[in-house]
């Protein structure tokens, strides 16, 4: 997989549930944006200094094959805190700092290391589209309706057809608990595409996560001032390594 992937996955997954509906009566529209407004800017809100954004969550992506569908559940935890992204999952663990991203492969047992310096403006551009859903989805949400379901409440809305490419997405579905974390989200993506939904249900979040040093650079989490593999990566081998 080439690491531009491996970026797009880290947004992903980002950077993300069917309880029983218990309709307790329709909300207003403009409560809902407002609702959904205060939900995104939350979901992108910095964890308080010295602490990380830690979440597990399960995607389950719905694709259309040749015999039908086939779909595909796959558990993983982010960290966020300070420049320091993490995402894992049973396989796979990505780090990212300001300047090198590190991606494990456990059960091929390699380490790729790779400088940042000419992946600035995929960055950058992940960080716009991150803003962007937080600025713009609910000013472009066509039909939002929400009701109660339990205790959280459930936003549903569709995206115009001229703006589906940029989300990725015609219709959108999310859970938001009292507290305004988005616990449930739910893409049904446009039509005349092989990928036709994908759910994201956030099992753990915690906004005051020390689980991960801040401090210390993604690098030398698996190198030694040697350039030798710290102990408990040994045995894995070097891959496709581009340190500049």
């Amino acid at each position: 997989m080439k690491i531009n992937n491996y970026i797009l996955f880290c947004f992903c997954a980002a950077s993300t549930w069917f309880l029983p509906e218990i309709i307790l009566g329709q909300v207003d529209a403009t409560e809902c944006r407002q609702n959904l407004a205060e939900a995104l800017l939350l979901r992108n809100t910095p964890p308080p200094e010295g602490c990380s954004l830690y979440r597990k969550v399960m995607v389950t992506t719905v694709r259309k094959t040749t015999r039908g569908t086939d779909t595909v559940r796959v558990e993983s935890e982010t960290i966020e805190g300070g420049s320091i992204f993490v995402i894992r999952s049973d396989s796979t663990e990505l780090r990212q700092d300001s300047t090198t991203l590190v991606v494990v492969d456990q059960r091929m047992k390699t380490i790729q290391i790779v400088s940042l310096d000419h992946l600035q403006d995929i960055l950058a551009a992940r960080q716009s589209l991150q803003a962007t859903f937080s600025d713009s989805l609910p000013v472009h949400a066509q039909s939002v309706q929400c009701h109660q379901v339990g205790e959280n409440q459930r936003i549903s809305f569709v995206i115009p057809p001229e703006r589906q490419r940029l989300y990725n997405a015609r219709k959108i579905t999310l859970d938001i608990r009292p507290d305004g974390e988005i616990i449930w989200f739910m893409m049904e993506h446009p039509e005349g595409r092989a990928l036709t939904s994908t759910e994201y249900v956030v099992e753990e979040i915690n906004r005051r996560y020390r689980g991960i040093d801040l401090q210390r650079s993604v690098k030398d989490e698996f190198v030694d001032s040697d350039g030798a593999f710290r102990p408990i990566y040994r045995d894995y081998q070097m891959k496709g390594t581009d340190q500049n």
